[in-house]
């Protein structure tokens, strides 16, 4: 990532563009929106790091990155769920595994130009996704005593990332950046039980972000 202080200076557009500036998401404090951004081997400043972990118990987004990982497995199945649309147990593991994926989640991140350009083939992006996803969750959960945080991450998620969107693309009905069907196989996940034709899920291109986010 680049300096403190410039990414300090973006949190405006992360809002912005993950829909943080509305409603209850409104509430999310900006430094904790910039921790989800600080992998662990990042050299803060003595100062700010104490207050982050004075402040959240942690100085890098570790800790929110595991939280998150357990949230997104939960939200995606019962998005899956909500549809009606799988019997299968088998066929649910293989969308969530996907769904769940570094892959995709690189390129949801890089779609939305949070990623950069050498970060795409990496974990990093992904952990930051699902950092982005744990710390909300926590911050509505145990400090706002919301207890419908996961309905309303549960809604924030489908609406910011496009769920519906990526599932119609994966269904042929639709398209979407982070998915391509049936040329370069990869891994077949649909059977007739989806009430869908078999596609095939590869992770796109990589496409850089904007100059804005190009130090992130």
């Amino acid at each position: 990532m680049g300096t403190l202080d410039e990414l300090q200076k973006l949190i405006p557009v992360i809002r912005q563009t993950l829909s943080l500036d509305e409603g209850v998401m409104k509430s999310i404090p900006d430094d904790l929106i910039m921790l989800a951004f600080i992998p662990r081997d990042y050299d803060l400043p003595f100062e700010v790091a104490r207050e982050l972990l004075r402040k959240y118990g942690y100085k890098n987004y570790e800790f929110f990155e595991f939280w998150g990982d357990q949230v997104l497995g939960l939200i995606v199945v019962q998005a899956l769920y909500e549809r009606k649309e799988v019997s299968e147990l088998s066929v649910y593991h293989n969308l969530k595994v996907i769904l769940t994926g570094n892959s995709i989640l690189n390129c949801l991140m890089t779609n939305k130009q949070l990623c950069k350009d050498k970060d795409f083939y990496t974990k990093t992006c992904a952990d930051q996704f699902e950092a982005i996803l744990g710390s909300i969750y926590w911050y509505l959960y145990y400090k706002l005593d919301y207890k419908d945080a996961f309905e309303i991450i549960f809604q924030w998620y489908k609406k910011t990332w496009d769920f519906d969107t990526i599932i119609s693309a994966l269904q042929g009905r639709g398209s979407h950046p982070c998915v391509r069907p049936l040329e370069s196989p990869k891994k077949v996940i649909y059977s007739h039980k989806f009430k869908a034709p078999k596609l095939i899920y590869r992770p796109v291109e990589h496409q850089s972000p904007t100059e804005e986010f190009s130090q992130f």
